[in-house]
């Protein structure tokens, strides 16, 4: 069993994999994820999901030799959470935020909460956001899934 570490923003996505007997290159997936997902860099959400759809499902087909379906799992609601941070920071604004957030269909409670703590992305990306951003949403506009 072999633990792997991919750590951004205080947080620590610990995935195991039980692997064959090859070795698991699992940092350059995780530096990939996160260069491709930077927060900053002036890309907009459809040219993160391009240059996703042109590295991620050749990841997953190596990755499919180590059957390791935990592990997608993780890797992939991950990276749906960093998504969800770099659209909060791409909205920038309290009031963009909670504009934004009505038109997905918040309510006006959680669209105020979320909105009012602008800065700290990470935490919001997966306690309200994660209703909103669903899945589905990250789908439509081309995100390819890992799992």
């Amino acid at each position: 069993m072999v633990v792997v570490e991919c750590i951004t923003d205080s947080q620590a996505l610990v995935l195991t994999a039980d692997v064959l007997s090859l070795s698991y290159p699992h940092q350059p997936l995780c530096r990939l994820v996160l260069t491709l997902t930077k927060r900053v860099g002036g890309k907009g959400m459809n040219q993160v999901a391009e240059q996703m759809r042109e590295y991620l499902p050749g990841w997953k087909s190596y990755f499919r030799l180590a059957r390791t379906p935990q592990a997608f799992k993780d890797l992939d609601s991950w990276t749906r959470r960093r998504l969800r941070a770099i659209q909060l920071k791409h909205w920038r604004t309290g009031t963009t935020d909670y504009s934004r957030l009505r038109s997905l269909g918040a309510s006006h409670d959680l669209a105020a909460q979320i909105a009012g703590g602008t800065g700290s992305w990470w935490r919001h990306s997966e306690a309200g956001l994660s209703r909103l951003l669903t899945v589905k949403y990250f789908d439509n506009l081309g995100f390819p899934r890992l799992a």
